[in-house]
């Protein structure tokens, strides 16, 4: 059952690509037909209302997904019959929602509300968001063709959406207006006019009908986020995957699942939030989105001490050398191409892991076995340098607090506590226990000091509780230990 979600999943993946492409070919050649005046409605009488609850159900399953109050008003069950080209209005439509969803928050409201006047004579239906907005400086301008703000070209936008959807507006002689406050919201109102009277009879299609589209988008699948899995299997790395395209992000965590604990979520800003609480062993991240960008993720976890050892991995459509060397001077640890074989990146992860695994082993081996100095290389090893030099001067104090380290190390203990155990696999308080018992084997060894005598000087105020660390650590009691490795 589980392979045939996932079959059916990637199904879907692949028809609803094929259709943005489509709707891509389609935004084309409707601005060439334009440029060559060939560009024509066929205005047909229909249910504006079925229509508008039809394509709505397109942007439902990533409505669930953000947790975002996703809702049409003002239809009170009734039935509106308009005149318009039902093919165009779905694209004006789902234009501005997915706007809408791509720059609207985890939790945020989109609703679309349709309005009769019957004064104007008009139905205007309004996309209402409280997502991030748009400057005073972009709105004159969005409507250009090719024009792109800045958070549009975050999200490797065309210019062209936006500038379409007027265009297909105006040819039913309506209008469309937008007012945005920055970190508030947007609203874009479109004013339809009842009746046909408006349009030529060229503009009229005689063999008119109203069909109900089909769903044009995900059906409901079982999505990994906070709401619907909140428990992870130890014995699985975690990965956190950062994407806002809704259907790859879906792909990624479906091929990634069955090996991995992995959380997904949808821009930057979203995946430091996560780590708060979610303990990433690896990262995939998008480069182009909303609100904070792939590149800018990688330079905010890599200036701080509690996430930078975490490896990152960007993937992108931008395959130019400054982009891929951007990403890797911020701390990237690999940059792939879309479209990527994900086969190969499953073996990718699975080798970045491995080698992080064997550098903890080998890490383990050292620090528990020479506490002389380690020629730095990365931050990770300056941290590990850091808490070994701190514990070497104070091992000897019982009265030695773990929670002593923050202030030298400017982190708090928790993260340091995270980290530690991220790097070396052991937590710190095995971690100093350890250490200490490993400095008392040469004084068991070479000197002639009671076991009391060993214990304190390396820490333990209690010579018992010395003796069964001891055992539990080397399978031997300190007395056994000396006696078959003392040389006489």
């Amino acid at each position: 059952a589980e392979g045939n979600l996932l079959l059916s999943q990637r199904l879907q993946v692949i028809k609803n690509n094929a259709k943005r492409l489509s709707r891509i070919a389609l935004e084309l050649m409707t601005i060439r037909n334009k440029e060559l005046g060939k560009l024509k409605i066929k205005a047909s009488l229909n249910n504006i209302i079925n229509n508008i609850e039809n394509i709505a159900l397109s942007f439902m399953e990533q409505a669930r997904f953000k947790n975002i109050d996703f809702n049409i008003e003002g239809t009170n069950g009734e039935n509106i019959m308009l005149w318009y080209d039902k093919e165009k209005l779905e694209h004006i439509l789902y234009n501005l929602l997915a706007n809408s969803f791509k720059f609207t928050s985890r939790e945020g409201n989109i609703k679309i509300r349709i309005q009769e006047d019957k004064i104007q004579n008009k139905i205007f239906i309004k996309v209402i968001d409280t997502g991030i907005g748009i400057p005073n400086s972009d709105l004159k301008n969005i409507f250009n063709l090719f024009y792109q703000s800045e958070n549009g070209k975050l999200i490797g936008g065309t210019g062209i959406g936006l500038a379409l959807t007027k265009e297909l507006i105006t040819l039913h002689k309506g209008t469309i207006e937008v007012n945005s406050i920055l970190n508030k919201g947007t609203t874009f109102t479109i004013g339809l006019l009842k009746g046909k009277d408006h349009f030529t009879e060229e503009e009229i299609n005689s063999e008119q009908f109203d069909k109900i589209p089909e769903r044009t988008d995900l059906d409901p699948v079982n999505i990994n986020n906070d709401e619907t899995n909140s428990t992870t299997d130890e014995n699985k790395k975690n990965l956190l995957v950062v994407e806002d395209n809704f259907e790859m992000l879906m792909f990624l965590e479906g091929s990634f699942t069955n090996s991995y604990n992995v959380r997904v979520v949808q821009n930057g800003q979203e995946a430091i939030d996560c780590l708060t609480d979610f303990k990433a062993d690896i990262i995939l991240s998008d480069v182009m989105m909303p609100i904070m960008d792939g590149i800018s993720l990688c330079k905010t976890l890599k200036e701080n001490q509690s996430t930078r050892h975490i490896p990152i991995i960007l993937l992108t459509t931008k395959n130019t050398t400054s982009s891929k060397l951007e990403g890797l001077k911020y701390g990237a640890i690999e940059y792939i191409n879309k479209p990527f074989n994900v086969k190969e990146l499953l073996f990718k992860v699975k080798n970045i892991l491995e080698a992080k695994k064997q550098f903890i082993e080998q890490y383990r081996s050292e620090i528990l076995t020479s506490s002389k100095e380690i020629e730095v290389e990365s931050p990770d090893e300056k941290f590990i340098e850091a808490i070994l030099l701190e514990i070497e001067n104070n091992f000897e104090d019982p009265e030695f607090r773990l929670e002593e380290l923050a202030e030298p190390l400017h982190m708090s203990y928790s993260n340091i506590y995270r980290k530690f155990q991220s790097l070396t696999g052991k937590t710190l308080v095995d971690f100093v226990r350890s250490f200490r018992l490993q400095k008392a084997v040469p004084l068991l060894i070479n000197y002639n000091f009671t076991i009391a005598e060993i214990a304190f000087r390396v820490g333990f105020n209690d010579p018992k509780y010395f003796s069964k660390c001891f055992k539990k650590e080397y399978e031997k009691t300190p007395k056994q230990y000396k006696q078959e490795n003392t040389k006489y």
